[in-house]
């Protein structure tokens, strides 16, 4: 997980970030898509891996983090699909409202943070979350060994 955190801040410090998303090519694609695979290694977030490996192909910040949220967008959907029928389940009025309001309300503050997210990409490096990691991995080590 610190591991993680200081190779993610080397590359998004040495990073040239001289493209964007139109730039982005069918073998980048790939590349950012198999990154993924990282994931399954403890302490290694999916997004976290995607925006280093764009970040690594000369992606700016914010296209990085959009073609990451963007690579979430059919898992998301797909889990949307699968617990759709239990909002629409009339057995059951009442839940069905608190889960069709929940569904809505996570939905709206989720496309709130992704904007927030990425107005602060634009303009900030990475190095809050470098630094979260980081804390969050001492915390981490300190808890297992107690």
């Amino acid at each position: 997980m610190g591991g993680f955190a200081i190779i993610f801040y080397l590359i998004d410090r040495f990073s040239r970030k001289t493209r964007n998303l139109q730039a982005l090519n069918l073998m980048d694609s790939i590349l950012i898509g198999i990154s993924q695979a990282l994931a399954i290694v403890p302490g290694i977030s999916r997004s976290g891996i995607n925006i280093a490996c764009g970040l690594g192909l000369k992606l700016d910040r914010e296209s990085s983090a959009k073609f990451s949220f963007l690579l979430s967008t059919p898992i998301i959907f797909g889990a949307t699909l699968l617990k759709i029928k239990d909002i629409f389940n009339l057995a059951n009025g009442q839940q069905n409202v608190s889960l069709l309001v929940g569904f809505i309300v996570s939905a709206v503050i989720g496309f709130l943070a992704i904007h927030y997210l990425l107005s602060y990409v634009r303009r900030h490096t990475f190095n809050l979350f470098v630094v979260y990691r980081l804390i969050f991995s001492i915390i981490i080590f300190v808890v297992r060994r107690a």
